[in-house]
């Protein structure tokens, strides 16, 4: 299975490690190590690594948080509302892997897309937000993928709100409305950003062994969900 690829540049001073994405050019990544690193070397008192990061990555110039207004324009989001605790990564390298040949990416996409949009109940295209819920929600119907879905939906969520037990049905607008809230958006764009590093993630043999909790949902819990 290929792996994500790395560069890494060390000095006596520093040692700076950079990942990315399988099909990033290395030659940049390289560039990026090396800066980073000479960066490194500068003093305690001014240096600043998360600064020096995000202005070396600054797609069009206009830094980390210009990358994320041009990718989803008009979502008023910033990397804090994606930030995710240890915990949160623990939870999501256990149970993804596995969830991913079931989720339909495009319909995380969709969904992501037209709350980007501000979609409202009475707009046509709030329909196809709703579809895209009970297309994630059916793909995941299955008692063990519904506990994972559950899991992850929780440490994504910047409330760790939970994944519905039910959903209404399509035209019932009114529940819909209650159920789609402004800040599930970011829980879109965070499971949208991971999906292509899932495949290079393996749970360790331990944390796949059968949970000693009471139960199942217990356990999910007490993961970090």
């Amino acid at each position: 299975m290929p792996r994500p690829r790395t560069a890494t540049n060390a000095s006596p001073h520093a040692c700076g490690l950079v990942l990315c994405h399988l099909q990033a050019p290395i030659s940049g990544i390289s560039q990026l190590a090396r800066r980073l690193a000479e960066r490194g070397k500068g003093s305690p008192q001014r240096r600043r690594p998360e600064l020096d990061a995000a202005g070396e990555l600054r797609p069009g110039r206009r830094g980390l948080d210009g990358f994320l207004a041009t990718r989803y324009p008009g979502s008023g989001l910033g990397w804090p509302d994606l930030t995710l605790t240890p915990a949160a990564l623990a939870t999501l390298r256990r149970n993804l892997p596995d969830l991913k040949p079931l989720l339909p990416r495009s319909a995380l996409l969709r969904a992501a897309r037209l709350m980007v949009e501000r979609v409202l109940p009475g707009d046509p295209a709030h329909r196809l937000l709703r579809r895209s819920w009970l297309q994630v929600h059916g793909a995941v119907a299955d008692a063990a993928a519904q506990l994972r879905w559950q899991a992850c939906w929780r440490a994504v969520h910047p409330e760790g709100r939970a994944w519905p037990e039910r959903l209404p049905t399509l035209d019932d607008s009114v529940l819909w409305t209650d159920l789609i809230q402004p800040r599930d958006l970011a829980a879109w764009i965070t499971l949208l950003e991971l999906w292509d590093y899932l495949p290079h993630w393996a749970a360790p043999p331990a944390e796949t062994a059968s949970p000693t909790a009471a139960s199942p949902t217990a356990a999910a819990e007490g993961a970090g969900a």
